[in-house]
C-alpha cells in the first residue's frame, strides 16, 4: 500500500526522512529500505555511525535472510550451515554494490564532504542511507548547523541523483504528548509524531519530498505517511513487526483476528 500511496515508491533525487521516537524501530525500517532497493537492483550506500559494521551487517542478514539476529550476533544460530552456505552467494563480484560505512570507517566522523567523495567515487549508487541525522557533524553551528545540512543533503541527493534518506529521532516531548494506552489491558497503543512535532530544526520537515512518520510498540506498528507529493498524504499503514526475524510487514485482516 505505501508504494501505492507513494506514486510506485521513492524516487531517484528524493530526500526521504523517516523520524520515530526513541528505540522504536527506526533503524530497523530504514534497513528494511535499504535491502528492498537493493534487491531491486539499486546500490545502496548505507552510513551507520551508531552501530559496528558487523552489527549493521548481522541487521541486514535478518532483513534479507531472516536469519534470529541475536543468535547470529552471538554466534549460536542453530542453522549455523544455512547461515554460511547464505553468505557464499556475496562477494566482491556481485553486480549491485551494497557498500557500508560505520564509525570505524569514518574517523572524523560523517559530514557532508565524505558523503560526496564516496558518491563521487562509486558508481552504481541508487540510494544512500543515513542512519542518524543528529550523528552526523554539523560543525558549530547547533541547530543552524543542522539546517544548512539538512538544505545541502537535498541538494546532493538531487545532484547525484540518488534516493536519499535520513533517519532522525522525534523529540521525547512529542512521544509523551501522543502517548495513547488502553487502560483496561494496560497496553501502548502506536502513534506517530505528527509533521509539525518535528525536533532541532524545521529543516528537517521542510527539505524531504518525503516523511514517514514511525511508531512501534510490541511488534504493533503504525507508519504516518506525513508528507508527500500524492494525494494520499496522511495516510497510515498499519504494520506487524518482528525486528529480530528481519520481518517488517504490512498487516492484513487476518492479522487482527
Amino acid at each position: 500500500s505505501l508504494t501505492r500511496w507513494l506514486g510506485g515508491g521513492f524516487e531517484l533525487g528524493d530526500y526521504v526522512l523517516i523520524q520515530a521516537y526513541a528505540n522504536r524501530g527506526k533503524s530497523w525500517l530504514a534497513s528494511s529500505v535499504a535491502v528492498k532497493a537493493w534487491a531491486s537492483k539499486f546500490g545502496v550506500l548505507y552510513y551507520s555511525p551508531e552501530l559496528t559494521k558487523n552489527q549493521q551487517q548481522f541487521r541486514f542478514d535478518t532483513v534479507h535472510g531472516h536469519f534470529d539476529n541475536v543468535k547470529v550476533r552471538r554466534g549460536e544460530l542453530d542453522n549455523e550451515q544455512e547461515y554460511f552456505d547464505y553468505l557464499e552467494k556475496f562477494d566482491e563480484t556481485n553486480e549491485v554494490p551494497f557498500i557500508v560505512k560505520t564509525m570505524e570507517d569514518l574517523p572524523k566522523g560523517l559530514s557532508l564532504d565524505v558523503i560526496e567523495a564516496d558518491l563521487q567515487a562509486m558508481d552504481n549508487i541508487g540510494m544512500v542511507v543515513i542512519d542518524g541525522f543528529n550523528l552526523m557533524n554539523h560543525g558549530r553551528g547547533g541547530r543552524d548547523g543542522m539546517t544548512q545540512t539538512s538544505r545541502k543533503l537535498r541538494q546532493l541527493f538531487g545532484r547525484y541523483k540518488v534516493a536519499g534518506v535520513v533517519v532522525h529521532q522525534t523529540s521525547t516531548a512529542a512521544e509523551k504528548e501522543n502517548k495513547i494506552e488502553d487502560d483496561e489491558i494496560g497496553v501502548r497503543e502506536p502513534n506517530p509524531a505528527r509533521l509539525d512535532q518535528y525536533s532541532e530544526t524545521i529543516a528537517l520537515i521542510q527539505d524531504p519530498a518525503t516523511v514517514l512518520s514511525f511508531d512501534q510498540h510490541d511488534g504493533v506498528a503504525k507508519l504516518l505517511l506525513a508528507k508527500c507529493r500524492e494525494p494520499d498524504v496522511g495516510k497510515v499503514l498499519d504494520m506487524r513487526c518482528n525486528f529480530n526475524k528481519g520481518f517488517l510487514t504490512e498487516a492484513t485482516p487476518v492479522d487482527f483476528m
